[in-house]
């Protein structure tokens, strides 16, 4: 009986205390967790390493433009080379304005001073006082007072400042009427473009000059005769606009610089050598063809639209200033050269029989009609000209 209550006693002790072995055993023992990736935070700054970009630096953890300098270092966090400091939008590096401070930068609103006026059409999109552009000049001398006429507007000066407002990207041409009888008026009749303030459309207006006191006085006794035969019923010689005086062997044409409303103006057939038309600013067709000209000067005709030098002795020959011409005919000259570059608005071109080497009419791309032939070309390239 004793030893079976020992056996008894001592099963029932290693019971109560866990003793044995086997699963049963293990279940009392405390476990330790390992620290989980998704929540570890090496440098304890409150951010988990998998959304910091320098887990071990507590003072950093974004790197926005990928340079390996934290945000907090870096001067200039979106690296589109503006100072974090002076950038409306530091880390956005398509945005750097935001000049009507309405959280849209300046590269997406279509409206960055927020004046209602899209930029496209804002002559000043980040100036919300202006949105037109100031086109300005002085008028001088004159006797009455001028109508001035410009982009639809009109204006009543006779001496002093005048300014109209344009749309951004308007086409204009300054218009001149109600000028005294007995007066000429100078100006630059151009088409323009209101790309920006324009501040120095000059009207000067002088006093004109008599036919009868002019007329006399020309040298050229072939050249003063067909100007009293073309000029009967005018007083002044700016009232004359269209003179033609071809086939009369006239080998001087000085005083045709007083007759300043010329438009159109033939001179061809004629022995001459020299010719001043600085005074002739407002001619559209000239034609000064079979000629002994060697040279030309056009700088200041500016309006030209149609030009006739054929049958010349020039070989070099300036048309840059001549932006407007649409005919250009230069045929049977000893032309070495030519430079077409600023005449765009060609349409009608003739060179042939000339010297030319080579002819660039790259940016001629409205031309229709071109003579060229027996020149010293190789080749010529027309393809940008499709007409």
């Amino acid at each position: 009986m004793i030893r079976i209550y020992l056996v008894l006693f001592v099963l029932l002790f290693q019971t109560g205390c866990g003793g044995g072995s086997g699963p049963e055993s293990s279940k009392n023992i405390p476990q330790q967790s390992p620290i989980s990736n998704q929540t570890k935070d090496s440098d304890n700054d409150g951010i988990i390493d998998t959304q910091d970009a320098f887990p071990l630096d507590a003072r950093e953890t974004l790197d926005t433009d990928g340079d390996g300098i934290g945000n907090n270092a870096d001067l200039d966090d979106d690296n589109d080379g503006i100072n974090d400091a002076q950038d409306a939008f530091p880390l956005d590096p398509s945005e750097t304005l935001d000049s009507d401070g309405d959280n849209i930068g300046d590269n997406a609103d279509p409206d960055d001073d927020n004046d209602g006026v899209n930029d496209e059409q804002d002559a000043f999109p980040n100036d919300a006082r202006r949105q037109m552009f100031i086109v300005s000049g002085e008028v001088t001398g004159s006797a009455a007072r001028l109508a001035l006429s410009l982009g639809g507007k009109t204006l009543q000066v006779r001496d002093g400042g005048f300014s109209f407002e344009l749309e951004k990207g308007a086409e204009f041409t300054l218009s001149v009427s109600s000028i005294a009888a007995n007066q000429y008026c100078t100006y630059d009749a151009k088409a323009l473009i209101a790309d920006r303030d324009i501040a120095d459309l000059y009207i000067d207006c002088f006093d004109g000059l008599r036919l009868s006191e002019l007329l006399p006085t020309i040298p050229d006794s072939n050249f003063r005769a067909c100007l009293r035969e073309k000029t009967g019923g005018y007083v002044y010689a700016h009232q004359v606009t269209e003179l033609s005086c071809t086939l009369l062997d006239i080998q001087s044409a000085e005083g045709l610089e007083q007759f300043r409303g010329l438009t159109i103006l033939d001179l061809s057939h004629n022995p001459l050598t020299l010719l001043d038309l600085s005074g002739n600013t407002a001619l559209l067709e000239l034609d000064i063809s079979w000629t002994p000209l060697v040279n030309m000067d056009l700088s200041y005709n500016v309006l030209l639209v149609d030009l006739s030098l054929q049958y010349n002795q020039l070989s070099d020959l300036d048309v840059s200033a001549n932006t407007a011409l649409k005919r250009l005919l230069l045929s049977k000259n000893k032309l070495t050269r030519v430079d077409l570059s600023s005449n765009t608005a060609l349409k009608t071109l003739s060179l042939y029989e000339n010297d030319l080497s080579n002819v660039d009419l790259s940016t001629n791309t409205l031309l229709e009609t071109l003579l060229i032939y027996n020149n010293k070309l190789t080749s010529i390239d027309v393809s940008k000209t499709p007409n």
